[in-house]
């Protein structure tokens, strides 16, 4: 992936390009999108003054929250819409609120910021600095380090799909052909959970009063192994640690681990993450409550911190900065869903290749539209044309259609007549009955052909 003039860490727009392409950029590729990005990056008045007069007390994801949606202004798939656009351009105008939207959040972020920890001080954006190095300077860290530190955070955070709880708000809200700003600040809300996305705040607020509890640094490993017993004796969980899905540690953790060892290995927060790093999984398989015991990506919030240079951003801060990378997948999969009249994409490994608009007219050519696809499900090739038939075309498709119909009708009125175990399991008999039907069915059909294309023809054996 390439980096930035003079660094090492890959770019986000390269990434984005990635994304929506599915083609690893070129360097003068990923600087396309850089300049595409950097003109789009500017807030409507409205917007400014919204975030200027809301309370000083308003937690940064609820004004997070509330920009997104003031944004929904300035959308052309609401325009586009309303206008009578036809349902196979979606795609155009909700890609176009798309990369506007990610252009716009890092100012969003940094109007925040500097509006609640510096007097409303606003920086502008320098459109001569990559998308990071820009989010940074609006921030006001300038320090080539912390650059590098932004685009690795933002690249690291981008990679979430529909299996969460934003990700999927992101989908679900985007499938009622709500715009990309309305589904966007939708998803934020969930992700302003502290189950969610808050985690990362909390983790960093439990690291810090670790180190006020304990004392002054260095740490022993015996003094940090009794915090974190004391931690889970009290009936509290330790955060950063354990994940959903994954069984081992998170490489996004060992990606910011990685960092922190070259570039701050002696800071303190990164000393005693590393002690945790090595104690806690054995804490937590002692305990023998956590499926998973290793560090997830919340683990390294302290990176945020870089209190070795003295760039110390509150904790309550974080969120916002996590979340503004979080766009590049949930409004790729947004356009996705909408540049295609099949089945909408659900995830980014079936993304299309949408070529980029600089180097693009208006609407994907007919020899890419009727381009065979492969399937990442079952690996076959299938035509990405529409598809006329009806899907009840069949008669076995039309009997479940009505066999499932008839087995609503007798299961809407069970709670109320039937105990819950007792309807619970009539319903789990009715829904087997239907599939087994189905398979029966359709196994019927297969005995069928295969008997008739082994029976030989009146021709051929008379001619025998």
């Amino acid at each position: 992936m390439p980096a930035a003039k003079g660094g090492e860490e890959p770019l986000p727009e390269g990434l984005l390009w990635l994304l929506l392409t599915g083609e690893i950029p070129t360097a003068e590729q990923a600087q396309s999108v850089s300049a595409d990005l950097a003109a789009r990056a500017f807030l409507p008045a409205h917007v400014e003054s919204l975030l200027k007069n809301l309370p000083k007390d308003v937690h940064p994801m609820t004004q997070f929250s509330t920009a997104i949606t003031a944004l929904n202004t300035e959308s052309l798939f609401v325009k586009a819409y309303n206008a009578g656009v036809k349902k196979g351009e979606y795609w155009d105008t909700t890609y176009e609120d798309s990369m506007n939207l990610i252009a716009k959040l890092p100012l969003v972020a940094s109007h925040i910021y500097r509006n609640k920890y510096h007097s409303g001080h606003v920086i502008s954006a320098n459109q001569a600095l990559d998308w990071g190095a820009n989010f940074a300077h609006m921030l006001g860290f300038n320090s080539p380090q912390f650059k590098e530190l932004m685009r690795l955070y933002l690249v690291i955070h981008s990679d979430h799909e529909g299996g969460n709880v934003s990700a999927h708000t992101v989908h679900l809200v985007g499938s009622a052909l709500s715009d990309a700003y309305l589904s966007f600040a939708a998803g934020m809300n969930g992700l302003a959970g502290p189950l969610h996305g808050l985690a990362n705040q909390e983790c960093l607020g439990f690291i810090t009063e670790m180190m006020e509890d304990i004392g002054q640094p260095p740490y022993t490993d015996e003094q940090v192994e009794k915090a974190c017993w004391d931690v889970l004796n009290s009936g509290r969980v330790i955060p950063g640690f354990g994940h959903a899905v994954l069984r081992k540690t998170d490489p996004r953790y060992m990606c910011q681990r990685e960092f922190a060892l070259k570039h701050l290995p002696n800071d303190p927060l990164f000393q005693l993450c590393s002690q945790l790093f090595k104690i806690a999984p054995g804490v937590l398989e002692k305990q023998g409550k956590a499926k998973n015991p290793w560090p997830n990506v919340d683990g390294m919030r302290q990176l945020t911190r870089l209190s070795r240079h003295s760039l110390s951003l509150p904790r309550v801060s974080l969120t916002c900065l996590y979340h503004a990378q979080r766009t590049a997948v949930c409004c790729c999969s947004t356009t996705a869903s909408r540049s295609t009249t099949t089945t909408p994409c659900c995830s980014v490994s079936r993304v299309p290749s949408v070529p980029w608009r600089s180097s693009f007219g208006t609407a994907p050519s007919a020899s890419r539209s009727s381009a065979r696809r492969v399937s990442p499900r079952t690996g076959s090739s299938r035509s990405s044309a529409p598809c006329n038939k009806r899907r009840h075309s069949t008669p076995h498709h039309r009997w479940l259609a009505w066999l499932v119909r008839c087995c609503c009708s007798v299961l809407a009125p069970l709670p109320s007549l039937v105990p819950p175990p007792s309807s619970l399991q009539l319903g789990v008999c009715c829904c087997r009955c239907a599939v087994r039907f189905l398979v029966c069915i359709k196994q019927t059909k297969t005995n069928r052909i295969q008997t008739s294309s082994s029976t030989p023809s009146p021709s051929s054996s008379s001619s025998s």
